[in-house]
């Protein structure tokens, strides 16, 4: 089964990476940098996450784009975590 890791991000280049390290072990890390000012979609890019980039829509609109998003890749299955490290990647 090919599982997709939805995951909004608004400015948080200081935890991307630490999550789409933890997330990666259970599928492929797709966020979406909702119109981020700082390097939210530099990094997790570097770190390996499929990353698309929206204008601020909010994160309603960021889910929904990771959604359409995660189905052009071909997934059976989606989660979404949070950006900032509230969720454990093992709740997965």
């Amino acid at each position: 089964m090919k599982l997709a890791i939805v995951i909004p991000a608004f400015n948080e280049a200081n935890s991307i990476a630490s999550v789409v390290a933890a997330v990666s072990r259970y599928g492929t890390p797709v966020v979406v940098d909702d119109g981020s000012h700082d390097d939210t979609g530099i990094r997790a890019a570097a770190a390996g996450a499929v990353v698309v980039r929206q204008s601020n829509g909010g994160y309603d609109s960021a889910l929904a784009t990771g959604f359409a998003s995660a189905e052009k890749i071909g997934v059976d299955a989606l989660v979404t975590i949070h950006a900032d490290r509230q969720l454990d990647a093992a709740a997965i």
